[in-house]
């Protein structure tokens, strides 16, 4: 006999969004293993795929589905870890891909028309700590910071122009 412990009844997205959160945990500590040990390679093909869940319950999120408040971290999360990896092998192209795509995600999301508010602000709250993560990397990298101050002005201006508009709106 099976017993429902929940008596909640969880919705399509929810469930989905509970297996995607789970499968971006393992995905991202058998990374983390791998990336300890040494494996840049193995750790890339699973930091990508870390990657590429956070994005999926990123665009959920977007778009008024659950995780609003935990999509944008766990993005941000991935990305520092993938780029963090490529650093250690020496792929700094992909590198700064990794890095100028997730900033472009944030700023997309900043800059249209009618963010969600909750997710609006949690994006807006993250891209901080994303572009510090960039900064750093780029610094161990040993690249020419003055290279990506485009990007940089990018983000701040969409930030406070997301945080101006919510805070006249509320």
């Amino acid at each position: 006999m099976t017993v429902n412990i929940n008596p909640v009844p969880r919705t399509d997205v929810q469930s989905r969004l509970s297996v995607m959160d789970v499968d971006w945990r393992e995905l991202t500590r058998a990374a983390n293993a791998e990336f300890n040990a040494g494996r840049h390679i193995a750790a890339k093909d699973t930091y990508d795929l870390a990657l590429s869940t956070s994005r999926r319950l990123l665009d959920l999120a977007a778009k008024g589905g659950p995780g609003v408040e935990t999509a944008p971290p766990r993005f941000v999360v991935s990305t520092l870890n993938a780029v963090r990896n490529a650093r250690a092998a020496g792929l700094q192209d992909l590198m700064q891909d990794l890095l100028a795509s997730a900033a472009d995600v944030f700023i997309d999301q900043l800059s249209a028309k009618q963010p969600m508010s909750g997710f609006g602000e949690a994006c807006a709250v993250h891209l901080p700590v994303l572009m510090r993560g960039y900064l750093n990397e780029i610094r161990e990298a040993g690249l020419d910071e003055a290279r990506y101050q485009d990007q940089f002005e990018r983000a701040r201006e969409n930030a406070l122009k997301y945080l101006t508009k919510s805070s006249i709106m509320h």
